[in-house]
């Protein structure tokens, strides 16, 4: 690609970056959200290879616990391993001053970064009750 692309490229990615930022801070409140449900599974990857399911060639998520044995036979590390929380929580909306519920999705690279209990902080829209956005 020659460097105009990459110029062009870049700028698109600035504008969208910053629509995305102006958007969170005129549309939307920081507030507390607590995890009221949590699943973690695990994948193996390094920065250019990754375990996959044979039949379908996606990445292979499995039990956090097997990935961690299966990560050394397959030669890779134990801190290749990653984990994938599909994350419920609650929240209490500025709009209407209610609890409500969302879902979501964060990878770690560490285990035990969250638990159900926990406490952490999205931002809520000032107008739609129900639409959060992570930080």
């Amino acid at each position: 690609m020659s460097f105009k692309i990459y110029g062009i490229l870049g700028v698109l990615a600035a504008g969208a970056y910053g629509v995305s930022e102006t958007d969170k801070s005129l549309n939307y409140i920081e507030t507390d959200a607590k995890i009221t449900k949590l699943t973690t599974e695990c994948t193996v990857q390094k920065r250019k290879s990754k375990l996959v399911n044979k039949e379908t060639g996606d990445l292979a998520y499995m039990d956090c616990k097997l990935a961690k044995l299966v990560a050394p036979i397959k030669g890779y590390s134990v801190s290749d391993v990653r984990y994938h929380h599909k994350i419920e929580y609650k929240y209490k909306s500025p709009v209407d001053n209610e609890w409500h519920n969302d879902k979501g999705s964060k990878t770690a690279y560490s285990e035990g970064k969250y638990k159900k209990g926990q406490s952490f902080k999205v931002l809520a829209h000032k107008t739609d009750a129900n639409k959060t956005r992570w930080k």
